[in-house]
């Protein structure tokens, strides 16, 4: 166990899962989209998608579950509240601080924003571990999610 100066590292937990590969241009499979809606989209209640293509909506639309898509650009817009938030990075010009601080004003209590990142990078997985907590966000989960051909990580935050 390793100390940050503000607390201890808590362990979260690692999930595995494979998955088939996604289709080209698509920024991740259908596959794994489908597993977080199912995991972490509540009932009745809309979901942001700042994914860079359709494959959240249409997982979104197999489960029956509401989908707001938004930029990142007009992520601030509106007052709406969810009780989840989809990215994947990379992204030219993001701001991990920027970003929580926004998933933090638009998350229910106990939601999850889920950002996916391309490829393994534990140093960006701490990085964004470590903005999000000063906006109350503790990562609880992260999933590995392997195909054939790439590897993700898939880090989940809980506000609340």
């Amino acid at each position: 166990m390793t100390m940050t100066e503000s607390q201890p590292e808590i362990p979260v937990p690692i999930t595995v899962w494979r998955l088939p590969a996604a289709e080209p241009g698509q920024a991740l499979p259908l596959e794994l989209a489908r597993r977080i809606v199912v995991e972490y989209a509540r009932d009745g209640a809309p979901m942001l998608d700042l994914t860079r293509d359709d494959v959240l909506a249409e997982a979104a639309r197999e489960c029956g579950r509401a989908r707001v898509p938004r930029t990142l650009a007009d992520f601030a817009v509106g007052s709406h509240r969810t009780a989840l938030i989809v990215l994947c990075l990379p992204r030219p010009g993001f701001q991990a601080g920027g970003f929580f601080a926004g998933c933090a004003a638009k998350l229910v209590p106990f939601g999850r924003a889920v950002v996916i990142l391309a490829g393994a990078d534990f140093v960006a997985s701490r990085m964004l571990a470590d903005a999000a907590a000063p906006c109350g966000l503790r990562l609880v989960r992260r999933i590995k999610a392997f195909t054939a051909r790439h590897h993700a990580d898939v880090l989940v935050f809980r506000s609340g």
